[in-house]
Protein backbone atom coordinates (compact mmCIF):
# COMPACT_ATOMS: atom_id res chain seq x y z
CA UNK A 1 0.00 0.00 0.00
CA UNK A 2 2.08 3.09 -1.11
CA UNK A 3 2.46 5.87 -3.95
CA UNK A 4 6.05 5.42 -4.53
CA UNK A 5 7.54 2.22 -5.87
CA UNK A 6 10.76 0.35 -4.55
CA UNK A 7 13.77 2.58 -5.33
CA UNK A 8 16.78 0.46 -7.05
CA UNK A 9 14.17 -2.70 -7.44
CA UNK A 10 12.45 -4.08 -10.25
CA UNK A 11 9.03 -5.27 -9.58
CA UNK A 12 8.01 -8.13 -11.36
CA UNK A 13 4.58 -9.19 -12.19
CA UNK A 14 2.98 -11.91 -10.49
CA UNK A 15 2.05 -15.36 -11.03
CA UNK A 16 -1.87 -15.24 -11.77
CA UNK A 17 -2.44 -17.79 -9.45
CA UNK A 18 -0.71 -16.07 -6.60
CA UNK A 19 -3.49 -15.31 -3.75
CA UNK A 20 -1.44 -12.86 -1.61
CA UNK A 21 -1.99 -9.47 -2.72
CA UNK A 22 0.75 -7.57 -0.22
CA UNK A 23 3.18 -9.52 -1.28
CA UNK A 24 5.75 -7.90 -4.21
CA UNK A 25 8.55 -9.58 -6.19
CA UNK A 26 11.59 -8.05 -7.35
CA UNK A 27 14.74 -8.88 -8.71
CA UNK A 28 18.01 -8.71 -6.56
CA UNK A 29 20.88 -9.96 -8.95
CA UNK A 30 20.25 -13.59 -10.43
CA UNK A 31 17.62 -14.14 -7.45
CA UNK A 32 14.12 -12.81 -6.75
CA UNK A 33 12.91 -11.85 -3.71
CA UNK A 34 9.32 -12.20 -2.89
CA UNK A 35 8.85 -9.26 0.44
CA UNK A 36 5.97 -8.06 2.07
CA UNK A 37 3.04 -9.04 4.12
CA UNK A 38 1.76 -12.86 4.41
CA UNK A 39 -1.88 -13.31 5.27
CA UNK A 40 -2.91 -16.58 6.67
CA UNK A 41 -6.33 -16.45 8.04
CA UNK A 42 -6.78 -13.60 10.69
CA UNK A 43 -3.58 -13.29 10.84
CA UNK A 44 -0.69 -11.30 9.04
CA UNK A 45 2.83 -11.85 9.01
CA UNK A 46 5.96 -10.18 7.51
CA UNK A 47 8.11 -12.09 5.37
CA UNK A 48 10.68 -12.42 2.40
CA UNK A 49 11.21 -15.63 0.09
CA UNK A 50 14.81 -15.84 -1.57
CA UNK A 51 14.52 -17.40 -4.71
CA UNK A 52 17.31 -18.96 -6.64
CA UNK A 53 18.99 -21.72 -8.82
CA UNK A 54 21.31 -24.44 -7.07
CA UNK A 55 22.73 -26.99 -9.61
CA UNK A 56 20.02 -26.16 -11.95
CA UNK A 57 17.49 -26.41 -9.36
CA UNK A 58 15.10 -23.77 -8.48
CA UNK A 59 14.84 -23.39 -4.58
CA UNK A 60 13.09 -20.98 -1.97
CA UNK A 61 14.43 -19.81 1.20
CA UNK A 62 11.87 -18.41 3.47
CA UNK A 63 12.67 -15.40 6.35
CA UNK A 64 10.33 -13.55 8.47
CA UNK A 65 10.26 -10.15 10.79
CA UNK A 66 7.75 -11.89 13.00
CA UNK A 67 10.01 -14.77 14.58
CA UNK A 68 7.85 -17.20 14.00
CA UNK A 69 10.76 -19.78 14.93
CA UNK A 70 10.31 -18.44 18.62
CA UNK A 71 6.49 -18.61 18.59
CA UNK A 72 6.41 -22.08 16.46
CA UNK A 73 8.41 -25.02 17.98
CA UNK A 74 9.03 -27.26 14.82
CA UNK A 75 7.60 -24.87 12.00
CA UNK A 76 10.76 -24.23 10.59
CA UNK A 77 11.41 -27.91 9.88
CA UNK A 78 8.13 -27.88 7.73
CA UNK A 79 9.42 -25.22 6.28
CA UNK A 80 12.58 -26.27 5.24
CA UNK A 81 10.76 -29.45 3.31
CA UNK A 82 8.57 -27.81 1.22
CA UNK A 83 9.68 -28.58 -2.49
CA UNK A 84 7.70 -26.19 -5.34
CA UNK A 85 9.06 -25.72 -8.64
CA UNK A 86 6.96 -21.72 -8.03
CA UNK A 87 5.87 -19.63 -5.96
CA UNK A 88 2.20 -20.24 -6.22
CA UNK A 89 2.34 -23.89 -4.96
CA UNK A 90 5.47 -22.85 -2.70
CA UNK A 91 3.46 -19.86 -0.80
CA UNK A 92 0.21 -21.65 -0.54
CA UNK A 93 2.08 -24.98 1.33
CA UNK A 94 3.52 -21.97 3.58
CA UNK A 95 0.01 -21.05 4.58
CA UNK A 96 -1.30 -24.66 5.41
CA UNK A 97 1.71 -24.79 7.40
CA UNK A 98 1.72 -21.95 9.22
CA UNK A 99 -2.07 -22.24 9.75
CA UNK A 100 -1.44 -25.35 11.59
CA UNK A 101 -0.05 -23.61 14.46
CA UNK A 102 -1.99 -20.14 13.78
CA UNK A 103 -3.63 -18.82 17.30
CA UNK A 104 -6.97 -18.16 17.00
CA UNK A 105 -7.39 -14.44 16.25
CA UNK A 106 -10.35 -12.00 16.12
CA UNK A 107 -11.08 -11.14 12.21
CA UNK A 108 -9.38 -8.22 11.16
CA UNK A 109 -9.87 -8.17 7.73
CA UNK A 110 -12.79 -5.25 8.30
CA UNK A 111 -10.10 -3.64 9.80
CA UNK A 112 -8.14 -3.72 6.89
CA UNK A 113 -10.47 -3.00 4.52
CA UNK A 114 -10.96 0.24 6.64
CA UNK A 115 -7.48 1.26 6.65
CA UNK A 116 -7.08 0.76 2.95
CA UNK A 117 -10.64 2.64 2.41
CA UNK A 118 -9.14 5.17 4.43
CA UNK A 119 -5.89 5.42 2.70
CA UNK A 120 -7.02 5.44 -0.67
CA UNK A 121 -9.58 8.54 0.21
CA UNK A 122 -7.08 10.52 1.93
CA UNK A 123 -4.38 9.59 -1.33
CA UNK A 124 -7.15 11.60 -3.44
CA UNK A 125 -7.83 14.43 -0.80
CA UNK A 126 -4.15 15.29 -0.49
CA UNK A 127 -2.72 15.68 -3.70
CA UNK A 128 0.57 18.26 -3.16
CA UNK A 129 2.12 15.79 -0.64
CA UNK A 130 5.85 15.10 -1.27
CA UNK A 131 5.24 11.44 -0.08
CA UNK A 132 2.69 9.37 1.09
CA UNK A 133 3.38 5.04 1.84
CA UNK A 134 1.97 2.78 3.47
CA UNK A 135 4.04 0.12 5.40
CA UNK A 136 3.92 -3.19 4.06
CA UNK A 137 2.42 -5.11 7.48
CA UNK A 138 -0.01 -2.15 7.41
CA UNK A 139 1.57 -0.79 10.83
CA UNK A 140 1.50 2.77 9.80
CA UNK A 141 1.42 5.43 7.27
CA UNK A 142 4.16 7.77 6.58
CA UNK A 143 3.62 11.59 4.87
CA UNK A 144 6.00 13.82 3.91
CA UNK A 145 4.89 17.55 3.38
CA UNK A 146 5.70 21.43 2.84
CA UNK A 147 4.04 24.42 5.17
CA UNK A 148 2.73 27.17 4.42
CA UNK A 149 6.50 28.88 4.46
CA UNK A 150 8.03 25.64 2.20
CA UNK A 151 9.40 23.49 5.53
CA UNK A 152 9.31 20.19 4.97
CA UNK A 153 7.52 17.58 7.65
CA UNK A 154 7.93 14.37 7.66
CA UNK A 155 4.80 12.45 10.07
CA UNK A 156 4.09 8.30 10.91
CA UNK A 157 0.76 8.09 11.74
CA UNK A 158 0.69 4.34 13.40
CA UNK A 159 -2.38 1.95 12.95
CA UNK A 160 -3.62 -0.35 15.76
CA UNK A 161 -5.10 -3.10 14.91
CA UNK A 162 -6.01 -4.83 18.33
CA UNK A 163 -8.87 -1.89 18.65
CA UNK A 164 -12.22 -1.48 15.97
CA UNK A 165 -12.09 2.33 16.85
CA UNK A 166 -9.75 5.36 16.87
CA UNK A 167 -7.25 2.99 15.47
CA UNK A 168 -5.17 5.98 14.16
CA UNK A 169 -2.61 7.65 16.22
CA UNK A 170 0.79 9.72 16.10
CA UNK A 171 3.04 7.31 16.07
CA UNK A 172 6.35 9.56 14.82
CA UNK A 173 7.05 13.24 14.49
CA UNK A 174 9.58 16.13 14.04
CA UNK A 175 7.83 18.57 15.91
CA UNK A 176 7.96 19.12 19.98
CA UNK A 177 5.02 17.65 22.16
CA UNK A 178 2.21 19.69 23.13
CA UNK A 179 0.84 20.73 26.29
CA UNK A 180 -2.95 20.46 24.85
CA UNK A 181 -1.74 16.65 24.07
CA UNK A 182 -2.69 17.21 20.72
CA UNK A 183 -0.26 14.52 19.53
CA UNK A 184 -1.87 12.17 22.13
CA UNK A 185 -4.89 12.30 19.86
CA UNK A 186 -6.41 8.92 18.22
CA UNK A 187 -9.26 8.77 15.52
CA UNK A 188 -11.09 6.14 13.47
CA UNK A 189 -10.76 8.95 10.53
CA UNK A 190 -6.84 9.19 9.00
CA UNK A 191 -8.06 12.22 7.80
CA UNK A 192 -9.48 14.18 10.50
CA UNK A 193 -6.29 13.34 12.44
CA UNK A 194 -3.83 14.75 9.95
CA UNK A 195 -5.56 17.81 10.17
CA UNK A 196 -4.95 17.64 14.05
CA UNK A 197 -1.58 17.62 13.05
CA UNK A 198 -1.50 20.21 9.96
CA UNK A 199 -3.68 22.26 12.66
CA UNK A 200 -0.50 22.13 15.03
CA UNK A 201 2.19 23.02 12.53
CA UNK A 202 0.04 26.24 12.07
CA UNK A 203 -0.12 27.12 15.18
CA UNK A 204 3.92 26.48 15.52
CA UNK A 205 4.58 29.13 12.66
CA UNK A 206 6.16 31.76 14.88
CA UNK A 207 8.07 28.82 16.62
CA UNK A 208 10.04 27.54 13.79
CA UNK A 209 10.18 31.45 12.42
CA UNK A 210 12.47 32.04 15.46
CA UNK A 211 14.43 28.70 15.23
CA UNK A 212 15.61 29.37 11.79
CA UNK A 213 16.68 32.83 12.76
CA UNK A 214 18.47 31.56 15.65
CA UNK A 215 19.98 28.79 13.80
CA UNK A 216 21.35 31.56 10.84
CA UNK A 217 22.50 34.07 12.47
CA UNK A 218 24.08 32.18 15.63
CA UNK A 219 26.74 29.67 16.20
CA UNK A 220 24.40 26.77 17.62
CA UNK A 221 26.79 24.01 19.71
CA UNK A 222 23.63 22.62 20.61
CA UNK A 223 21.60 20.09 19.11
CA UNK A 224 23.80 19.58 16.20
CA UNK A 225 21.30 18.94 13.49
CA UNK A 226 19.28 21.69 14.73
CA UNK A 227 16.09 20.02 13.58
CA UNK A 228 12.24 21.50 14.86
CA UNK A 229 11.42 18.94 17.28
CA UNK A 230 13.88 20.09 19.65
CA UNK A 231 12.73 23.39 21.30
CA UNK A 232 15.95 24.76 22.76
CA UNK A 233 19.37 25.93 21.38
CA UNK A 234 23.02 25.74 23.06
CA UNK A 235 24.02 29.22 21.07
CA UNK A 236 27.98 30.88 21.66
CA UNK A 237 28.01 34.27 23.34
CA UNK A 238 31.95 34.13 23.94
CA UNK A 239 34.93 31.99 23.96
CA UNK A 240 33.98 29.37 26.10
CA UNK A 241 30.78 30.60 27.10
CA UNK A 242 27.45 29.86 25.42
CA UNK A 243 23.67 30.05 26.97
CA UNK A 244 20.61 27.56 26.70
CA UNK A 245 17.87 29.11 25.32
CA UNK A 246 14.42 26.96 25.91
CA UNK A 247 11.55 28.55 24.40
CA UNK A 248 7.72 27.98 24.76
CA UNK A 249 6.66 26.28 20.96
CA UNK A 250 3.18 27.63 21.40
CA UNK A 251 4.44 30.89 23.25
CA UNK A 252 7.70 31.81 21.75
CA UNK A 253 6.89 35.78 22.64
CA UNK A 254 7.74 34.95 26.39
CA UNK A 255 10.76 35.04 27.95
CA UNK A 256 12.79 31.72 27.34
CA UNK A 257 14.46 29.62 30.01
CA UNK A 258 17.86 30.45 30.26
CA UNK A 259 21.28 28.44 31.38
CA UNK A 260 24.79 29.59 31.22
CA UNK A 261 27.38 27.34 30.80
CA UNK A 262 31.27 28.62 31.30
CA UNK A 263 33.29 29.65 34.24
CA UNK A 264 31.53 31.32 36.89
CA UNK A 265 33.30 34.58 36.10
CA UNK A 266 30.87 35.21 32.86
CA UNK A 267 27.72 33.37 34.67
CA UNK A 268 27.63 35.67 37.53
CA UNK A 269 27.88 38.13 34.90
CA UNK A 270 25.13 37.60 32.99
CA UNK A 271 23.25 36.82 35.44
CA UNK A 272 23.53 40.13 36.72
CA UNK A 273 22.95 41.55 32.87
CA UNK A 274 19.71 39.06 32.90
CA UNK A 275 18.26 40.60 36.58
CA UNK A 276 18.83 44.26 35.44
CA UNK A 277 17.18 43.67 31.98
CA UNK A 278 14.24 41.17 32.68
CA UNK A 279 12.03 44.01 33.84
CA UNK A 280 12.08 45.49 30.48
CA UNK A 281 11.31 42.57 28.46
CA UNK A 282 8.54 43.06 25.93
CA UNK A 283 6.02 40.10 25.25
CA UNK A 284 4.90 42.08 22.01
CA UNK A 285 8.07 42.92 20.67
CA UNK A 286 10.56 41.25 18.33
CA UNK A 287 11.98 38.40 20.23
CA UNK A 288 15.52 38.22 18.91
CA UNK A 289 16.21 41.88 19.67
CA UNK A 290 14.35 41.13 22.90
CA UNK A 291 17.23 38.28 23.51
CA UNK A 292 20.07 40.64 22.63
CA UNK A 293 18.71 43.35 25.15
CA UNK A 294 17.98 40.63 27.89
CA UNK A 295 21.42 39.37 27.50
CA UNK A 296 22.99 43.06 27.10
CA UNK A 297 24.77 42.28 24.01
CA UNK A 298 24.70 43.96 20.44
CA UNK A 299 24.66 40.43 18.20
CA UNK A 300 25.59 37.08 18.36
CA UNK A 301 28.66 35.82 17.35
CA UNK A 302 27.86 34.79 13.66
CA UNK A 303 30.77 32.99 12.25
CA UNK A 304 34.52 32.08 13.74
CA UNK A 305 37.41 33.76 11.91
CA UNK A 306 38.32 30.17 11.56
CA UNK A 307 36.89 27.45 13.00
CA UNK A 308 40.13 25.57 13.53
CA UNK A 309 42.33 25.23 16.68
CA UNK A 310 44.66 28.04 16.76
CA UNK A 311 48.03 27.05 17.57
CA UNK A 312 49.49 30.54 18.93
CA UNK A 313 47.91 30.43 22.65
CA UNK A 314 47.46 34.16 22.80
CA UNK A 315 45.47 34.36 19.76
CA UNK A 316 42.49 36.27 20.21
CA UNK A 317 40.83 33.88 17.43
CA UNK A 318 37.01 32.99 18.29
CA UNK A 319 36.55 29.44 20.08
CA UNK A 320 33.99 27.26 18.49
CA UNK A 321 35.54 24.27 19.05
CA UNK A 322 33.88 22.64 22.23
CA UNK A 323 36.04 19.51 22.22
CA UNK A 324 36.69 18.29 26.43
CA UNK A 325 40.01 18.48 26.98
CA UNK A 326 40.08 14.68 28.48
CA UNK A 327 38.84 12.76 25.83
CA UNK A 328 39.25 15.30 22.95
CA UNK A 329 35.94 14.56 21.82
CA UNK A 330 32.93 17.02 21.93
CA UNK A 331 29.97 15.17 21.52
CA UNK A 332 29.75 11.58 23.90
CA UNK A 333 26.18 9.82 23.64
CA UNK A 334 24.38 13.13 22.96
CA UNK A 335 26.56 15.34 25.21
CA UNK A 336 28.62 18.55 25.19
CA UNK A 337 30.84 19.24 27.49
CA UNK A 338 29.37 21.31 30.12
CA UNK A 339 32.25 21.83 32.99
CA UNK A 340 34.67 24.53 32.39
CA UNK A 341 37.64 25.43 34.57
CA UNK A 342 37.23 28.93 36.41
CA UNK A 343 40.45 29.63 35.86
CA UNK A 344 40.25 32.87 33.61
CA UNK A 345 44.07 31.61 32.11
CA UNK A 346 43.12 27.89 31.21
CA UNK A 347 39.11 27.75 30.71
CA UNK A 348 39.48 24.25 29.38
CA UNK A 349 35.83 22.44 28.35
CA UNK A 350 35.37 18.83 30.60
CA UNK A 351 32.59 16.32 29.59
CA UNK A 352 31.00 15.99 33.58
CA UNK A 353 31.48 11.83 33.31
CA UNK A 354 35.59 12.34 31.73
CA UNK A 355 36.19 14.85 34.64
CA UNK A 356 34.45 12.96 37.45
CA UNK A 357 36.59 9.87 36.35
CA UNK A 358 39.72 12.22 35.49
CA UNK A 359 39.32 13.58 39.83
CA UNK A 360 38.56 10.32 41.05
CA UNK A 361 41.27 8.59 39.87
CA UNK A 362 43.55 11.28 41.79
CA UNK A 363 44.05 12.62 45.51
CA UNK A 364 40.59 14.51 45.40
CA UNK A 365 37.42 15.23 47.87
CA UNK A 366 34.03 14.36 47.84
CA UNK A 367 31.23 16.69 49.16
CA UNK A 368 28.11 16.26 49.16
CA UNK A 369 26.73 15.70 45.94
CA UNK A 370 30.19 17.05 43.66
CA UNK A 371 34.10 15.78 43.52
CA UNK A 372 36.61 18.54 43.85
CA UNK A 373 40.43 18.24 42.78
CA UNK A 374 42.83 19.82 40.50
CA UNK A 375 41.92 20.61 37.17
CA UNK A 376 43.67 18.24 34.49
CA UNK A 377 45.26 21.30 32.43
CA UNK A 378 45.94 24.10 34.62
CA UNK A 379 46.32 22.15 38.36
CA UNK A 380 43.65 24.89 39.96
CA UNK A 381 40.89 23.53 41.84
CA UNK A 382 37.99 22.53 40.06
CA UNK A 383 34.84 20.79 40.70
CA UNK A 384 31.83 19.00 39.17
CA UNK A 385 28.95 16.97 40.26
CA UNK A 386 29.49 13.39 40.61
CA UNK A 387 28.63 11.17 38.20
CA UNK A 388 26.51 7.76 39.67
Amino acid sequence: MHSEGRQNDVLLPMDAYFDQPLIEAFRDGADIIYAGTLIVGANVYTIKIREYIEDDIKKFEFSDDDSLEERFSGIYQEIRNIKSRNISTYMKELVKIIDKYNPPLKNIVPILRKIVSEFIEFEKFYINLKSLQGTPDMSSIKIVFTDQANRTHSIEIGIDLETTSDIFFFKKYDVPPNKKNILEARSSNLKELYNKFLGYIEDLQPFFDLLDLIDANCIVLDPKDCLRKYNYRRVLIEKNFSVILTLDPCNVNSCPNLAFVGPDRLVNEFQHKIKENLENWDNQGYLYEQLLLLLGIEKFPKEPKDTSISEDPNSDQLKTNTDCSICFSSDIKGNLPDVICDNKCCENNYHRDCLFEWLSSIDSRKYFDKIQGSCPNCEKTISCPIVA
